[in-house]
C-alpha cells in the first residue's frame, strides 16, 4: 500500500504543480533505497503496482482534458 500512496499522491502532485513532485518523490526514495542496498525492493511487484498507478492517475487526467480541448490541443 505504501508504493501506491506515494505514486498516486506523485501523481496529484504531478497534476497540481508540474513535473516536479514526481521527482521530489522517485529521486530520494530511490537514492535511499540505493544507499541502504535496499534497490531490490524497485524490482518487486508492490513497485510496479505503484507506477501504474501513477500513470492510470495520469493518463486519466490527460484524457479527460484531451476531451475538453480537443485531440490536436497541443498542435
Amino acid at each position: 500500500w505504501c508504493w501506491i500512496a506515494g505514486y498516486g499522491m506523485a501523481a496529484l502532485g504531478l497534476m497540481v504543480k508540474g513535473p516536479q513532485a514526481p521527482v521530489y518523490f522517485v529521486g530520494p526514495v530511490g537514492m535511499y533505497l540505493l544507499l541502504t542496498r535496499q534497490w531490490r525492493d524497485l524490482l518487486r511487484w508492490p513497485h510496479f503496482v505503484g507506477m501504474a498507478t501513477f500513470a492510470l492517475r495520469v493518463l486519466v487526467k490527460e484524457s479527460a482534458y484531451d476531451e475538453q480541448t480537443g485531440a490536436g490541443g497541443l498542435a
